[in-house]
């Protein structure tokens, strides 16, 4: 994986189960990056030694409750600025509906509360890496999107949702 993926944590790493299938995404087919959040509360996780167990917690509820191959999201970020690998590039998540087809999804590992800065800087600029990433290498990347613009969510919330629109 490419060195524009700072402070990365692997599958491995992180405790990751291994996927039950995986279905391919062409580079080309990826259009948008689509930013999510986890809605767990931000300040929940105090110390970075919480995340992994926290992203273990979102991919055990998505293959055991929902009966996904795996954990949705493509990367899933942290508020300390860490990336952990979920499905990964060239892997089709299973994030954003009817856009996992030319999709990718970075999910934040946190909240929006209203008045609190959950994406600390440290988190956008994990999401900007992974957009960094996706930019180089998807040859027709149109933008970044929120998940609110492909379903009927709230979802990235207000202030992620802003900053993701902001990204070029």
């Amino acid at each position: 994986m490419s060195g524009l993926l700072q402070h990365l944590v692997t599958r491995k790493a992180w405790g990751a189960r291994p996927p039950r299938s995986t279905s391919r995404l062409a580079p080309a087919a990826v259009r948008y990056l689509v930013v999510h959040y986890s809605a767990m509360d931000a300040d929940e996780q105090v110390s970075h030694v919480n995340c992994p167990g926290r992203v273990r917690g979102i991919q055990n509820y998505h293959m055991d409750s929902h009966g996904w191959a795996d954990v949705a999201y493509n990367w899933v970020v942290c508020k300390h600025g860490y990336i952990f690998r979920g499905r990964g590039w060239r892997v089709r998540s299973a994030a954003t509906g009817p856009a996992n087809g030319f999709s990718v999804a970075v999910c934040f590992l946190g909240d929006d509360t209203r008045g609190r800065d959950d994406a600390t800087a440290a988190g956008r600029e994990a999401i900007r890496s992974v957009h960094r990433f996706v930019g180089a290498h998807a040859p027709n990347l149109e933008g970044v999107r929120g998940h609110r613009d492909f379903m009927a969510t709230s979802c990235p919330g207000d202030e992620l949702y802003r900053f993701a629109r902001s990204l070029k």
